[in-house]
């Protein structure tokens, strides 16, 4: 027969000598980890491929030359809504085989405003959409 200790499910002296502790976790406290923190984090270069992104969408849309339409943009963990402003230019040039002038259009102007940028769980981040809005003004978008 086998001497070991070996205790068994009526062995109530094994479970008055157990002592539970609180150990902190280093996994579990509530806060982001490191990765979490990097993809909050927006650095110019992230500003930048924010903007090209909005280029690409408005790009892609057939109805890209709408003033005033929301377009909307995933980037790591947030989603980032801006209002294209579009304006055509217009010029008047005398048409010589008509023998009148016109309005031609020559250009056009448009703009990207952020109105919203929210993470993946709701929360509003109003200083990544003034920095977003600053990036802008300083590199003319």
């Amino acid at each position: 027969m086998d001497t070991q200790y070996c205790t068994t499910t009526t062995s109530t002296s094994v479970l008055a000598l157990e002592e539970y502790q609180d150990i902190p976790s280093k996994h579990i406290n509530g806060d982001r980890d490191k990765f979490s923190e990097v993809a909050s984090r927006l650095v110019d270069i992230d500003l930048k491929l924010i903007y090209h992104a909005f280029r690409e969408a408005i790009r892609k849309d057939r109805r890209g030359d709408e003033d005033g339409r929301v377009y909307t943009v995933a980037y790591k963990i947030y989603d980032i809504q801006a209002r294209h402003h579009y304006m055509p230019v217009y010029e008047r040039r005398y048409d010589v085989f008509a023998g009148c002038f016109e309005e031609v259009q020559t250009g056009c102007e448009d703009s990207i405003e952020v109105i919203n940028v929210t993470d993946i769980d709701g929360r509003i981040w109003p200083g990544h959409m003034a920095r977003l809005k600053n990036y802008a003004k300083r590199n003319n978008l």
